[in-house]
């Protein structure tokens, strides 16, 4: 996966390279996102990285989501910049 940001400074963009759980610094949140019933839900990553590893690829996260609104399995993620903040 890749993403691109802008810098604050300049209207450059820049690309990121995210590939793994361990990739996804402070600067990103990941979320769910049901399918089906289209419920989205931010993800703890520190729980997330402890209960499959830091290295666990971020696209195979889909694969171990289930909605809590209407027990889909049918999920995907969104990988969101939040600053540098």
């Amino acid at each position: 996966v890749e993403t691109e940001k802008r810098s604050p400074k300049c209207a450059m963009m820049t690309s990121v390279a995210l590939s793994t759980l361990a990739d996804l610094t402070h600067s990103y949140r990941l979320y769910g996102v049901c399918n089906t019933c289209h419920r989205m839900e931010r993800l703890n990553l520190l729980k997330l990285s402890m209960a499959v590893g830091a290295s666990f690829p971020i696209m195979c996260v889909k694969t171990k989501l289930r909605c809590n609104k209407c027990d889909s399995r049918d999920c995907g993620i969104r990988i969101v910049w939040a600053g540098n903040g």
